[in-house]
């Protein structure tokens, strides 16, 4: 089965995509948990 080159040429674009997405989210994540960590802010308490 010959996959179409549009559609080759969609994931070639999409696959660096979601994989950049996925490790910026990855570092954004590792940072909040570091910085909770380290010190408790006040502003994130939540509210009952």
């Amino acid at each position: 089965m010959e996959l179409p080159q549009k559609f080759l040429n969609l994931l070639v674009i999409i696959i660096p995509l979601i994989f950049f997405v996925s490790v910026f989210f990855f570092m954004e994540w590792r940072q909040r948990k570091a910085r909770q960590r380290t010190e408790p802010s006040q502003n994130e308490t939540p509210r009952t």
